[in-house]
């Protein structure tokens, strides 16, 4: 009886520890969405990876405003200026049915302006586009999805769009809308200009400050944040540029890490409290992205 009593008592314990862990401290289970959709002239795939229901207030929080990215994205999808549909009045507590009913719109009205557009314009390409809301990286601290999509609407080439990289905190489910205090900007442009020196050298020989002007395209010396929002990583912050935004097609879409030696002093306080870990000089949590 003693025997039994012990193991009863044990996991009892093991069960009230385990009930008493945060949300934080555990890896947020997901669920996936994928739907396409074909026409005559016009094509549509969305795939959507959301946490799943029942783990807390915190990832209700994070799932409710990543539909709300969604839907934002596909209901623009004809015109960026308003709405191709009414936004969806059904159960929002059921994903599936909310991404099915933004997706069957959002073909509808897709699938009608290249029909239209090909009745304008005769022979071309049909159009394409994906969009994908993905998680991509998962700490103790916080979890990161990225929203961006790939949209070809004739031309010579299609283009990259989205919100780009998205970080939650995962102990109340807060998103992260600013790693760094905005008045920085001008202190931190060497630091911008030796990333992107970086991304645009070859063979490891990195380009003259006259020769990185000559890449880029702006309005005056300062370089901006870029548009999407930065994004974590072991070893610092990531930058990451749209197409366009500084530099010309052909350059892609720049992108470099400032370590966080050299910008911590830089970062907001919802910044440093999910970013404790690396800032202190301790190893760096383990990535729990797919």
């Amino acid at each position: 009886m003693k025997k039994y009593s012990l193991f009863f008592a044990t996991l009892s314990a093991l069960i009230l520890i385990a009930c008493h862990q945060t949300s934080a401290n555990r890896d947020l289970d997901t669920e996936k969405l994928h739907y396409a959709d074909s026409s005559s002239f016009a094509h549509l795939t969305t795939v959507v990876e959301l946490p799943a229901p029942g783990q807390g207030k915190a990832a209700d929080q994070i799932r409710k405003k990543l539909l709300d990215v969604l839907d934002g994205q596909l209901s623009h999808i004809v015109q960026y200026d308003r709405r191709s549909f009414p936004a969806y009045d059904g159960d929002t507590g059921n994903a599936e049915k909310m991404v099915a009913y933004c997706h069957e719109k959002a073909f509808e009205a897709f699938a009608k302006d290249a029909e239209e557009a090909h009745e304008d314009y005769g022979e071309m390409p049909g159009y394409e586009y994906e969009y994908t809301v993905q998680k991509t990286r998962e700490t103790d601290n916080y979890v990161v999805f990225n929203a961006t999509g790939y949209a070809y609407l004739g031309g010579a080439h299609g283009g990259v769009f989205g919100d780009g990289p998205m970080t939650f905190n995962k102990s109340d489910g807060s998103l992260i809308a600013h790693f760094l205090v905005p008045s920085c900007l001008n202190d931190i442009q060497p630091l911008i200009r030796n990333g992107l020196r970086e991304y645009f050298s070859e063979d490891g020989q990195k380009i003259s400050n006259r020769e990185l002007n000559e890449w880029l395209m702006l309005e005056s010396d300062i370089i901006p944040f870029p548009a999407m929002s930065l994004e974590p990583s072991d070893e610092g912050l990531v930058f990451t540029y749209g197409q366009y935004e500084i530099a010309p097609y052909v350059a892609g879409m720049p992108s470099f890490t400032i370590p966080y030696a050299d910008i911590e002093r830089f970062l907001t306080p919802e910044a440093k409290a999910i970013l404790g870990g690396v800032l202190h000089g301790q190893a760096p949590e383990q990535d729990k992205g797919e």
